[in-house]
Order: C-alpha cells, then structure tokens, then sequence
C-alpha cells in the first residue's frame, strides 16, 4: 500500500462518521416530536366533545311515565261493570215495556184513537233506530242491531195495521211504506256491515204479516210484499258474503204461499185469478235464481253450498210444484198433460 492510499482512506472514513452522525440526530429528533405527538390527546382529554343534546320528546315522555306511576288506571271491579253494563241495558228493557203497557192502557181506555196509534208505532220504531246509532258509536254493535230490528218490527206493525186493521191506508200506500222500511233495513245492514241486523230486519219483516192477519185474501198485497222481501235479501247476498240469509228468506216465501195457497186455492177456499198467481210463481223462481249467478268479481270468493247447491235444487222443485198444483186445482189438465202423439 502506498502512501497515497491512506489518506483518501481516511476521508471516506471520515464522511461515513459524518452521515452516521447526521442521521443519529435525525432520529433523535423525529422520536422527540413523536413523544410530543402522544402527549397531546393526554392533555385534550379533559376537553371531551360535549353530549348532545336530549330531544324534546325525552322529557315529556319521562313526565307521562312518572305521571301514571303516581296515578296508576284503576281497574273495573264485577260491580262496576255490572252498574255500567247489565243495568243499563235492564233499564232500556223496562223503559220499553213500560212505555208498550201505557200505551196498551191508553187504547184500551179509548184515549188514542187508530190514528193516533199508529202515528205513535211510527214515530217509536223511528225513535228506536235512531236512538241505536248512539250506542252502536260507543261500541255496543250488537245492542245497537237489536234495537234497529226492534225499531223496524215497530215500522212494519204500524203499516200493516195502518191497512188491514183501522183500513187507513190504501193498499198501494202501505205496499210503498212497506217496501220503504224494506230497503233502509237493507242499507243500514250493508253500510254498518253486519250480516246480524239483516238477519233481525229479515226476521221482522216476515213476522209482521203473521202477527196482523185478518184472514183476507190479499194476494197481491202479500206477495208483493213477499217479493220486496225476497229481492232485498238477494241484492245483499250479491253484494256481501252472507248466502246464511237466503236460508231465511227462501223458507219463509215458500211457507207464506203453502200458507195462502190452503186458505185460497184448491179445495179449502176460493180460487185466485189463475194468471196472478203463476206470475208470482215465477217471479219468485227468477228472484232466486239471480243468487245462483256467477260474477267476474266472484272468481276470489269462496263458494258455499247455500248458494251453489242448495237454493237452485229447493227453487226448482218449489217452482214446479207450485205450478202443477195450481194447474190442476185450476182444472188446467190440458197444460198438465203431455201432448197426443199423431198415430
């Protein structure tokens, strides 16, 4: 090795102690600053973000929680509900019966005339239907239902006896009247939904000629009735699915025409005009047919055995039976019989 080797040795030596020794201080420094950087969230710490603010809701719904803890609902023994219930409806009952033997007392002492008797049943049964809404707007659905078919059975005695027995009324006037209280039964039913108080409209509106006959012959009037009946039932069947009703009406038009037709045809009475009484015959058959008939919105519905099975097999052999005999009473052999064959 030469002389001249050493110094330049000695100088790379030295600048690599130089950089060695810069970086040292580099480190240094940057480790100072990074224990700087960890003490400063120590020191904000007690600085926290502060909470956000309670919604307004929070205390008020506290304040009711608090409010029905120291006031807690009281509940309803047996004796309240007791009062509040039964004896009211204890109480309606004997205003009822009450006010029916004042009146029962007054016609008997001859202080209500017929007029007044009937104007009387009207404005009552009128009273009584209105008077329900008030119970069934506080919940009381089913006693609001009687009280509506109490309310019509009064309608209907009214009419009736307003024609058959004080004979104030004629017989169309009292039809129409009838017909009236007829289709508000079937509204009020189908606006309040309740398959319950058709069934109580339904019930009163067949009593009604029952309760009042006289023992006349009033096919017309009667039928007629019948038949506003009838078509009522069907028009609420259509547009609700209460085919229960149809076992109601079907029944009943069939015993009122058994009934009439042993009083006033064949041979326990006088003959009724042939025609009038086969264009009813068929306008019963028609009216029930109609429940029979399928709808495009009855696609979804399911079907019962009232309306599908039941009603077209009793409705034929009603129709048919009631027109052979009612032919053969009438002494029609030549429409019952089959016709000669040519040899």
């Amino acid at each position: 090795m030469g002389p001249e080797e050493l110094p330049s040795q000695s100088n790379s030596e030295n600048q690599v102690a130089a950089d060695l020794a810069a970086l040292s201080a580099r480190v240094e420094a940057l480790e100072r600053e990074l224990a700087q950087l960890r003490m400063q969230p120590a020191k904000r710490s007690p600085q926290s973000a502060p909470p956000p603010p309670r919604t307004p809701a929070a205390p008020r719904a506290e304040a009711i929680l608090d409010f029905k803890q120291a006031h807690p609902k009281p509940t309803a023994s047996l004796e309240d509900r007791i009062g509040s219930q039964l004896f009211s409806r204890v109480g309606i009952v004997a205003l009822l019966v009450a006010t029916t033997l004042f009146l029962k007392w007054a016609i008997d002492n001859h202080w209500i005339g017929p007029i007044g008797r009937i104007l009387a049943g009207l404005v009552a049964g009128t009273a009584i239907v209105l008077w329900s809404e008030r119970f069934r707007r506080k919940g009381f659905d089913a006693f609001s239902w009687s009280l509506k078919a109490v309310g019509s059975g009064a309608l209907y005695l009214s009419l009736w006896a307003a024609f058959q027995l004080y004979h104030l009324l004629p017989a169309g006037a009292a039809l129409g009247a009838m017909i009236l209280v007829t289709a508000w039964n079937a509204w009020m039913a189908w606006s309040q939904n309740s398959e319950l108080l058709a069934a109580y409209s339904l019930a009163g509106a067949f009593v009604t000629p029952l309760l009042l006959s006289t023992g006349g012959n009033h096919e017309i009037f009667l039928f007629s009735y019948i038949l506003a009946i009838d078509v009522a039932t069907v028009a609420l069947v259509r547009l609700k699915p209460w085919p229960r009703l149809l076992l109601g009406a079907f029944p009943a038009t069939v015993a009122f025409f058994i009934g009439w037709y042993v009083d006033w045809y064949g041979g326990f009475g006088t003959q009724a005009p042939l025609a009038i009484t086969t264009v009813f015959i068929a306008l019963f058959f028609i009216t029930f047919v109609i429940p029979s008939i399928h709808r495009v919105q009855d696609t979804g519905r399911s079907n019962t055995s009232i309306p599908e099975i039941f009603l077209p097999l009793a409705n034929a052999t009603f129709a048919a039976l009631a027109l052979y005999f009612v032919l053969q009473d009438a002494g029609r052999h030549d429409l019952l019989s089959p016709p000669s064959t040519l040899a």
